[in-house]
């Protein structure tokens, strides 16, 4: 059955069913009829000379706090936005009205709007940060979300039990018809008192321009109006801020990607929709090739993973136009130590419960643990199963879309979750917002910022097996054990890129026991590769690990051939297919959030791309199996995906030799916030990190702005 999105205007859309609510369907009542308006208006000549002088009085007395009393990194948004400045065009809009127009006073009512059951946006604010700021909405009166409800907010209100009363109209000016084909009507709203506001709902698209006007009423008589531009624009909220309400719509319309299938989803939705197999099978097609992954281990990181978020967003929006993609920022968690079992991200009516070893200190065993239960336990996703590949030559041993070098078995998507594992904290992203560097910059946000939080998720199941190495004298110690299992999943790619094993095409699988299966890591019959292999383990597993004079690397290769190291293997978090796991989706927003603040901060002084290979990505030397498969050298192909103008691996049509989408460089740029070419279609509600006690990035930002340029 579709997602059945629950909107005010009880229309059939294309293709699903629209669900009416008592609390949603009453929209407010249109603004008086123009009969009724032109009566009020010839009142209104007769009262305004006896008001007036209260009006203006009650004004001045009320009037806002002075820009002289406030700290220096801070300034009167009021003065700015309303009283006029040089960038806010909406100064005009308070000149007196020409004699011909309708006799009402026109004047300054200060005011913004805000989202109906959310805290005003900082940007708009009384007193918000010098820094922080979004250069694109200072020629805004305020911003509306699509698709919700919008209430006024006041700077200086006069309250209801002295008379007075504000109504306002808010109008679409760039469309007259919405996504559905509907005609787009004005709205209207009333504002009594902050506890008695009747909201306006509106429906608009990204980068609408909307006007509002705004009358100001004593005893039911207008005495002033104001006019102004607002600006339409999702905003990004962290988990945490989401009323219970739209928390369940978002997950619900994101929860349809996993249930619609692309081409019914697109009849039902439009072409902006997709599957959720098309967002894993972008993922995996990018960052599963064998010569290098091409949108992690390099400078591509950041922009890549926006692009393809983006391309998420869009296909929850088309099942849902109200929503946006929350963000989840984790170091919430480590400021406050709460475990990531507590977290709010992983309840039943989130994204599944997390279920964690017997025994933190081996992890997920065989001996201690099962594999299903990995497996999300509980919620809309309960025990989702793995994708079988079905698009491209990348697979696993089991067929299933998951990385080629790990041998996973599970049907599920698997949570092989540690408790233990840190996520990155408030000084990992203060640390990161002082890099001054800007490739540095982009280097280092797939690294402390973000890695752990995957690790955290994923893990790996089957260190018991490593026991016997221990025994066998092929391991020094414990610790030793446990070290080298923990990287396992990343030795195995890295044999993997070396061309040195591949799936095996004949596993099967009766349970997911220790017996249940039956495989093998394909490694090569050449006695040439099978001494590039045991050089190569050696390398990984590194002579720390292994007793001192050490030497038998054969033994490695056997077990890693032969043995049971196919056994041993990672979560979907840690791997290629990562994006099936749908808790991965709002993790790399928050990395989005520090880039905008640095840049807010002042970015930097030189923004130049590396051209060279090895200053843009890890894997600068690959292996091209079409060319020559057992060589390392330098090839076009190895940093593919990490230059500035390279787009993504051309997914869609499984073409490697070609891109998609946009370039690294149009990424980053169309979420510049202090451009006035900012494109993307959401702004983040806050960026100021202000749970982190030890680090002020307020501060951080403003004094990184003034090192910059005072």
């Amino acid at each position: 059955m579709p997602y059945q999105y629950s909107s005010p205007s009880a229309v059939n859309r294309s293709g699903y069913t629209i669900i009416n609510e008592s609390e949603t369907t009453d929209k407010p009542p249109r603004f008086q009829s123009s009969i009724v308006k032109y009566l009020l208006y010839f009142i209104a000549i007769t009262c305004v000379v006896i008001v007036g002088s209260v009006s203006l009085s009650n004004k001045t007395s009320t009037s806002v706090e002075s820009s002289s009393t406030t700290s220096s990194y801070y300034y009167d948004y009021v003065d700015d936005n309303i009283r006029g400045s040089d960038d806010n065009p909406d100064e005009e809009d308070n000149e007196d009205v020409d004699s011909n127009d309708d006799p009402v006073v026109e004047s300054t009512i200060a005011f913004t709007v805000k989202r109906k059951d959310y805290d005003l946006l900082s940007f708009f604010s009384k007193k918000r940060p010098k820094t922080i700021k979004y250069h694109h909405l200072s020629a805004y009166k305020g911003l509306v979300e699509p698709y919700t409800y919008t209430e006024l907010y006041l700077y200086d209100f006069k309250a209801s039990d002295d008379g007075y009363v504000y109504e306002y109209e808010i109008c679409n000016d760039k469309n007259s018809v919405n996504i559905y084909g509907d005609d787009i009507l004005c709205v209207n709203g009333e504002y009594h008192s902050d506890d008695d506001i009747v909201a306006a709902y509106v429906e608009c698209s990204p980068f609408d321009t909307l006007s509002i006007t705004v009358y100001e009423k004593l005893d039911n008589v207008i005495v002033s109006s104001t006019t102004g531009t607002l600006l339409c624009q999702y905003v990004r909220r962290e988990i945490r801020s989401l009323t219970d309400n739209d928390l369940q719509e978002t997950m619900d319309a994101m929860h349809e990607l996993w249930v619609t299938s692309e081409d019914e989803g697109q009849e039902l939705y439009g072409e902006d929709y997709h599957s959720q197999v098309y967002f894993t099978e972008a993922h995996t097609f990018n960052a599963g090739q064998i010569d290098a992954d091409h949108i992690h281990e390099g400078l591509g990181f950041l922009p890549q993973h926006i692009k393809i978020t983006n391309m998420f967003e869009k296909a929850m929006q088309a099942v849902n136009p109200s929503v946006s993609l929350f963000y989840w920022d984790y170091t919430i968690e480590t400021e406050t130590n709460v475990k990531i079992g507590d977290s709010p991200m992983f309840t039943a009516d989130t994204f599944g419960t997390l279920n964690f070893p017997a025994d933190n200190y081996w992890g997920w065993t065989y001996s201690n643990d099962s594999i299903e239960d990995a497996a999300i336990p509980d919620g809309r996703w309960s025990h989702t199963t793995a994708d079988l590949s079905n698009k491209y030559d990348l697979s696993n041993s089991f067929g299933y879309l998951r990385g080629p070098w790990n041998f996973n078995p599970s049907p599920y998507i698997s949570r092989f979750s540690i408790s233990t594992t840190a996520l990155p904290s408030c000084k990992n992203y203060a640390e990161w917002l002082y890099v001054a560097n800007y490739t540095e910059f982009l280097d280092y946000s797939s690294h402390e910022p973000h890695a752990t939080t995957h690790g955290a998720l994923g893990s790996i199941f089957g260190c018991d097996l490593f026991i016997p190495l221990l025994d066998a004298g092929l391991l020094k110690d414990l610790d030793s054990l446990h070290s080298t299992c923990k990287k396992w999943g990343f030795y195995m790619k890295d044999f993997y890129r070396s061309n040195l094993i591949y799936p095996s095409n004949d596993c099967t699988v009766t349970s997911l026991d220790y017996d249940g299966t039956d495989c093998s890591v394909g490694c090569p019959t050449d006695e040439e590769l099978l001494e590039e292999l045991s050089e190569d383990i050696l390398n990984q597993v590194r002579k720390t690990s292994v007793p001192q004079g050490f030497d038998d690397w054969d033994s490695w290769r056997d077990w890693l051939c032969d043995g049971d190291a196919y056994k041993v293997f990672v979560g979907d978090h840690l791997e290629s297919s990562s994006p099936s796991d749908p808790s991965f989706w709002p993790i790399h927003p928050n990395l989005e959030r520090l880039y905008q603040l640095r840049l807010m901060a002042g970015g930097f002084d030189d923004y130049t791309w590396p051209l060279d290979a090895e200053s843009v990505c890890n894997a600068y030397l690959c292996v091209e199996v079409d060319i020559a498969p057992n060589t390392f050298d330098y090839y076009d192909q190895c940093c593919y995906g990490h230059f500035e103008n390279d787009q993504l691996l051309d997914f869609v049509n499984g073409d490697v030799n070609n891109g998609y989408g946009e370039t690294n460089r149009e990424t980053l740029d169309s979420t510049d916030p202090t451009s006035s070419t900012y494109s993307v279609n959401y702004i983040y509600d806050d960026l100021t990190f202000s749970h982190c006690e030890d680090y002020d990035f307020e501060d951080i930002a403003a004094t990184l702005y003034d090192d910059l340029y005072n």
